[in-house]
């Protein structure tokens, strides 16, 4: 089975076939959460339809914001966080974009938009290229 995945670029039979279950694993997971997307969305529609109003009459901005800051912002690096920030802003609309920019101070959202967002692209691009599968193997 191994002769069936030529090494290539110098690559070991071994590294070869890890390669190619690296690939077949990460289809895998695709349709698995191809599979999940449908029953995700029905929850995630129901809280923010159901849950986040009950939230937002049960507490007040301030303490919202201090939430945020002690379980989503403070554990999280710069990078991580410049990245998820990243994926938030990719493809909203300019209604959504605005209330995310004026959330973030001016210094981090230009450290965010300028020095993080070529680094977001580009893992975005080998993520959703079609083809990809290999390269996205190889950069595990």
């Amino acid at each position: 089975m191994i002769d069936w995945f030529p090494p290539t670029s110098g690559d070991s039979p071994a590294r070869s076939l890890a390669r190619w279950h690296g690939i077949v694993s990460l289809r895998r997971a695709a349709r698995a959460i191809d599979a999940l997307e449908p029953v995700l969305y029905v929850h995630l529609d129901r809280e923010v339809g159901e849950a986040m109003p009950v939230v937002s009459a049960s507490i007040t901005r301030a303490e919202w914001h201090q939430v945020e800051q002690t379980y989503t912002i403070k554990p999280k690096s710069l990078p991580q966080l410049a990245m998820e920030a990243q994926w938030v802003i990719d493809g909203i609309d300019a209604e959504e974009y605005a209330v995310v920019h004026d959330t973030v101070p001016r210094l981090m959202r230009w450290v965010v938009l300028r020095g993080f967002a070529g680094r977001y692209r580009r893992a975005a691009r080998l993520r959703w290229e079609a083809g990809s599968d290999a390269r996205l193997v190889e950069a595990s």
